[in-house]
């Protein structure tokens, strides 16, 4: 016996009136918890029986860094600092984001894993290369990349790594350090790759491939 059936049973001699505002309000309740399955799995496609789908086993992890022209607290770092908030609300909101690195302040612009005070570091993961892609290079944050130089001294080495990992894992800051580290040693692989040289999910299938970047001016997607 299903909960609608219990309350309209425990109802009966009831008015009827207050029946059909019970049936209803059930009714409201079940399309309201599917909706929000359906927001959070496209595969639900009606109100009926949700189709089997596949959860996605691996999540795209991303690094990159940068070592600031001055201490974050600079006049010259205001247009940086004054985006940190909106941009990083954005990021948050996105199709596909899942996590990202951060302090109590919302930001991660205190951690400083290098001995060199004034380089940055962060850290999301999302749920696809596509999603990341989407949020880095065609959506709000495409502003402050663009004037990167501004707040940013160029370094040697890589400064944005790419890596999957398992759905549910949360990479720390020296796995990060450690796939910049292989990149710039052995090049794009699978164990560190970019943009630019994208390699597939572990879960992809045999012959699938991941779309390259049309870098139309994003030198950073080194």
């Amino acid at each position: 016996m299903g909960v609608l059936e219990v309350q309209t049973t425990a109802l009966t001699g009831a008015d009827p009136a207050a029946i059909a505002r019970t049936a209803s309000l059930q009714t409201t309740m079940r399309y309201s918890t599917l909706s929000r399955r359906i927001a959070l799995w496209p595969a639900y496609r009606s109100y009926g029986r949700p189709k089997e789908i596949e959860v996605p086993r691996f999540h795209l992890a991303q690094v990159n860094i940068g070592r600031l022209r001055a201490p974050i607290d600079d006049p010259i770092m205001k247009g940086f600092r004054s985006q940190l908030d909106p941009i990083n609300a954005l990021a948050d909101r996105s199709p596909g984001f899942v996590w990202r690195l951060q302090t109590e302040e919302g930001n991660a612009t205190s951690i400083r894993p290098f001995a060199d005070e004034r380089m940055a570091i962060n850290m999301s993961v999302w749920e696809s290369f596509e999603s990341l892609q989407q949020f880095v290079y065609r959506s709000a944050h495409v502003a402050p990349l663009r004037d990167r130089n501004q707040w940013f001294e160029p370094i040697e080495g890589p400064i944005l790594a790419l890596w999957w990992i398992r759905a549910g894992h949360i990479p720390t800051v020296a796995e990060a350090q450690e796939r910049l580290k292989h990149l710039g040693e052995h090049g794009p692989s699978p164990y560190a790759f970019t943009f630019r040289a994208p390699f597939p999910s572990p879960d992809r299938h045999a012959g699938e491939d991941v779309a390259g970047l049309d870098l139309e001016f994003c030198e950073w997607a080194t």
